[in-house]
C-alpha cells in the first residue's frame, strides 16, 4: 500500500535534485514575492491555526457578485465586509491574513456537497460490501471488494490532507482550491451515482432525485465557466478584449 506513495515521494525529490541539487529544496526558498516568506515561516505568521477559521469560511462561503451585464457573475476580490466584521468581533482576523480573491465552494462547486451525502451512507452502512462471485468469479473465493464507500472515504482524506497547507496558509486565494477540489470531486461524483441509485426503485423518489442531481450539476457548471471568464486568475479581458466587448453586447443584459 505504501509502495505508490513511496515512488511519488522518490520522483519528487528526484525531481528536487535536478532542479536545486538537494532533493528536499522544493524552490521555496526562490520566490520572487514583495515579502520575505522565510523569514514568515521562521517567526510562525506564514502558516498558523489562526488562519483556519478565516480561510474555511472564504474557501467554503464567501458569495459570489452578480452584475447584470456578461459574464454576470464575479468572486469577491479583497476582504469581505460583513466577514470581516465577524471574524473582527470574535477576534479570530490574524493581522496578517490577506484575501486576494474568494469564491465560496457552496455556490461555484455544489455538486460537492454530494460527498456528504456519500460518507452518510457510509457511515450508516447502507452501501453494500461486494464479493468477487458477485461479478461473475467463482463462488469459492468470496474475497470482499473494496466498496465505492471505503474508496470515496479514503479519497476524501486524500483530499482534506491536501488542503491542510491551504487553510493553514496566511492567504486566501482561489486558485489554492485546484491542490484539493479535484479528489473531492470525484468523491461527489460517487455520491451523486449512490444518491441516483438508492432512489432507482421509488418512482417519485427517482425523478426527485434526478431533477435535483440535474439542477445542481447545471448550476454549478454554469457558474464555473462564467467564474473562469472573470475570476483573478484570467487573462480573458486582457488577451481578448474585443470578444469580450462583443460577447457584453450580444448577451442579454438588464
Amino acid at each position: 500500500l505504501l509502495a505508490p506513495l513511496g515512488l511519488v515521494l522518490a520522483c519528487y525529490g528526484w525531481y528536487n535534485f535536478v532542479r536545486f541539487g538537494n532533493p528536499f529544496n522544493t524552490g521555496f526558498v526562490y520566490q520572487f514575492v514583495e515579502f520575505d516568506k522565510r523569514a514568515e515561516l521562521a517567526r510562525g505568521t506564514l502558516f498558523s491555526l489562526r488562519y483556519l477559521i478565516p480561510n474555511a469560511l472564504y474557501y467554503l462561503l464567501a458569495p459570489i457578485r452578480v452584475f447584470s451585464r456578461f459574464p454576470y457573475v464575479r468572486p469577491v476580490y479583497y476582504q469581505h465586509p460583513l466577514f470581516e466584521r465577524i471574524l473582527a468581533n470574535f477576534d479570530l482576523l490574524p493581522s496578517k491574513y490577506r484575501v486576494e480573491d474568494a469564491v465560496g465552494l457552496i455556490f461555484a462547486a455544489p455538486t460537492l456537497l454530494y460527498g456528504l451525502v456519500l460518507a452518510r451512507k457510509w457511515l450508516m452502512g447502507e452501501i453494500p460490501v461486494r464479493f468477487q462471485h458477485d461479478e461473475g468469479g467463482p463462488d469459492s473465493a468470496g474475497i470482499p471488494m473494496v466498496s465505492e464507500g471505503t474508496l470515496g472515504i479514503l479519497m476524501m482524506f486524500a483530499g482534506m490532507a491536501a488542503a491542510v497547507p491551504d487553510v493553514l496558509y496566511q492567504w486566501s486565494v482561489t486558485r489554492y482550491q485546484l491542490d484539493f477540489v479535484p479528489l473531492l470531486t470525484l468523491v461527489a461524483i460517487l455520491g451523486l451515482w449512490r444518491s441516483y441509485s438508492d432512489t432507482r426503485p421509488f418512482p417519485i423518489g427517482s425523478r426527485l432525485a434526478k431533477a435535483t442531481i440535474l439542477l445542481i450539476v447545471t448550476m454549478g457548471t454554469l457558474v464555473s465557466l462564467l467564474l473562469a471568464v472573470s475570476g483573478a486568475g484570467s487573462n480573458f479581458d486582457d488577451l481578448n478584449p474585443e470578444l469580450l466587448s462583443r460577447l457584453i453586447e450580444l448577451l442579454p443584459h438588464w
